[in-house]
């Protein structure tokens, strides 16, 4: 795997509780449910919540002692705890929930098309197209569902906001600006 990799869900900490759940477990809340792994495995989830290079992760995880960096990293890519950039993005980000965490700045410049949002650790610059769903998403439905709906408002033009949300969402990520998360079902 090349590219860079994401968390999906939030980050709960390292819990103790009675067995049999093993001690020091990584707890994640991920949509509505809440996921005990193991604490090396939480290490390496908690470490990707700035969209890291998947190779960097992996050194960084060999570094700090932790056994089988690219077994943990297939593995929490295999329980939708990761999500990987490259191949079919745009429908594998359609399915989650996109949570801004961060606040809108407004636009850049007056009479400009772009637009600043920041972030716990920094800010970018975005379309208006990308500002107008990053102020909409509520962080729980399906990020898929209101791209469409903004997108038919646009009468297709430009290039579909799933498509510029995909394209922006490591460096969202890296600035702190959202989160990600399995959608909810209401």
């Amino acid at each position: 795997m090349t590219g860079w990799v994401a968390r999906i869900g939030v980050p709960c900490g390292i819990v103790s509780l009675p067995a049999p759940t093993p001690d020091r477990s990584g707890m994640i809340r991920r949509g509505d449910r809440l996921i005990l792994i193991k604490s090396d495995c939480y290490r390496v989830w908690r470490a990707a919540g700035t969209a890291p290079q998947a190779a960097r992760l992996k050194s960084w995880a060999a570094r700090q002692g932790i056994g089988a960096p690219e077994e943990i990293v297939s593995d929490l890519m295999a329980e939708s705890l990761l999500l990987a950039g490259g191949g079919d993005l745009r429908s594998r980000v359609g399915g989650l929930a996109v949570a801004f965490l961060g606040e809108g700045l407004g636009a850049a410049r007056a009479g400009r098309a772009r637009f600043a949002v920041s972030g716990r650790r920094g800010a970018v610059g975005v379309s208006a197209v990308l500002y107008d769903f990053l102020i909409r998403t509520d962080g729980s439905r399906a990020c898929g569902d209101l791209c469409r709906a903004l997108d038919a408002n646009r009468d297709g033009q430009g290039l579909a906001t799933l498509d510029i949300l995909a394209d922006a969402l490591p460096a969202l990520v890296r600035a702190g600006v959202v989160r990600l998360d399995a959608a909810v079902s209401r």
